[in-house]
């Protein structure tokens, strides 16, 4: 059943942290769609680079919602642009690192921390984060055991006592038990599942602009079975490159730390 649209604002509009990516872009679309509430979206361009192109699918999703569903594109507030802090620090900072290594080897991407430090900086709670379903990853497990409910989302428990998850506090997170197939299903459910398809989340796109399979958004949408949104050859070039890439990052580290070790050990044998 579907509730009531909004009429003269006597609905308080969502806040949602929109990056024009898969998940923050469904979870608008089915607030505006299917919900007929009104969204007041927001954005952190952590990326310079990347942020044109996050904003160029923002638009995009924007025209098309106007031109299928034009009373929801009525509940569509402009864009906030928040700009992060210049520099990473503080205890936020503190807390990110350490949720890192409870994590490993499946961490949490170093957007979480800016985001949070973005919330901070600018006072911003009850902030909706796309955050998804990230089965088999430890840092996803933990915040799971410590989330409660309210009115259809989940927010750390206010007697949560572990200092690391203080970084999902300004958050609520509606996605959280949804993975990326049940968003697509849900949205071909609710009518607008081509608007999502104009979403964008490659952090290096080919020379053609398409997706690159290498980056990490790209790696985690093959996961998440949405791999036909990767150009095939993209995908085959994932599949035949990570791995050596992956190799090449082990090889390194061990070779870093083993150059340490012998200089620590240089350094003790000559104070």
């Amino acid at each position: 059943m579907r509730r009531p649209a909004w009429r003269g604002g006597k609905a308080e509009p969502v806040r949602l942290l929109w990056t024009g990516g898969w998940d923050s872009s469904f979870r608008l679309l089915d607030v505006v769609v299917v919900q007929q509430r009104p969204v007041q979206p927001y954005h952190v361009p952590l990326r310079r680079g990347f942020a044109a192109l996050e904003i160029a699918a923002m638009a995009r999703i924007r025209e098309r919602l106007a031109e299928r569903f034009p009373e929801a594109a009525g509940l569509l507030l402009d864009l906030r642009l928040l700009e992060p802090p210049e520099r990473e620090g503080g205890v936020l900072h503190e807390r990110y690192l350490a949720l890192r290594k409870l994590s490993h080897p499946r961490v949490p991407g170093g957007q979480l921390y800016w985001l949070a430090a973005t919330a901070e900086a600018h006072g911003l709670t009850d902030l909706e984060l796309g955050l998804h379903a990230e089965r088999g990853a430890p840092w996803y497990d933990l915040l799971r055991r410590n989330v409660e409910r309210q009115d259809g989302s989940f927010r750390l428990s206010a007697g949560c006592a572990i200092p690391e998850l203080e970084l999902f506090r300004p958050f609520l997170l509606p996605l959280l038990d949804l993975s990326k197939a049940h968003m697509e299903e849900r949205a071909r459910q609710g009518g607008f599942a081509d608007l999502l398809e104009l979403s964008w989340f490659c952090y290096t796109p080919d020379r053609r602009g398409r997706p690159c399979g290498l980056c990490p958004p790209c790696r985690g949408t093959m996961a998440q079975g949405l791999g036909r949104r990767i150009p095939a050859f993209n995908r085959l070039r994932s599949r035949l490159v990570f791995p050596v890439l992956t190799l090449l990052r082990k090889l390194r580290a061990r070779t870093r730390a083993i150059l340490r070790s012998r200089a620590a050990g240089a350094a003790e044998r000559d104070p």
